[in-house]
């Protein structure tokens, strides 16, 4: 049994560009005036232990953009979906689609790094209540609540796959299916 710490598939592309310059003037659909939905928090089902001090993470959503708020701020985690198609993020950081494969359905998007080998899958429920992440041996299942920040995750699902992908999710614990490393998540708009 294993835990998703932040660190897994995708240490690579937080370590890279730790001392970069911040690179995230929106230039895309929206930006400047983009409209904010509000804040997420994400919650780790079950959490790795019952004493676990951060027990979740809250992001803000907006169009086309999402950010960390807690624990981290958006110095470390802001990405936003620009008029080239790809998801630029701080320290240059930039991630593009990956074109379909034949054999894949319609709610399946893949998307990988341009500067890394991190790459990250997402697919929506038909009911569109659950989302699940896949990026590298392990696996990230969201329940989504209810709300309007919730319902632009299920418009753009890049948002929490990009989190999941490169650590920005709470501590779980991991269910072993043999094939990968399976995390369950709970999404609810934040009460502030």
């Amino acid at each position: 049994m294993g835990t998703h710490n932040g660190f897994g598939c995708a240490a690579l592309v937080v370590c890279l560009g730790i001392s970069g310059a911040c690179a995230t003037a929106g230039t895309g659909p929206g930006a400047g005036n983009r409209k904010d939905f509000g804040h997420v928090e994400v919650y780790s089902d079950p959490p790795v232990t019952n004493t676990v001090v951060i027990d979740h993470f809250d992001f803000r959503v907006e169009q086309l953009r999402v950010s960390e708020g807690a624990p981290g701020n958006a110095n470390n985690f802001a990405y936003s979906l620009e008029e080239d198609g790809c998801l630029h993020g701080q320290r240059l950081q930039k991630f593009c689609r990956v074109p379909a494969a034949k054999e894949d359905r319609p709610e399946l998007s893949r998307w990988r790094a341009i500067a890394s080998l991190t790459t990250f899958a997402t697919t929506l429920s038909p009911d569109a209540k659950t989302l699940v992440v896949e990026a590298g041996n392990e696996r990230g299942v969201f329940i989504l609540g209810q709300g309007e920040a919730i319902d632009e995750l299920r418009q753009q699902p890049w948002m929490l796959g990009l989190a999941f992908a490169t650590g920005h999710a709470p501590l779980a614990k991991s269910r072993d299916d043999g094939a990968s490393l399976d995390f369950r998540f709970v999404v609810e708009a934040a009460t502030r």
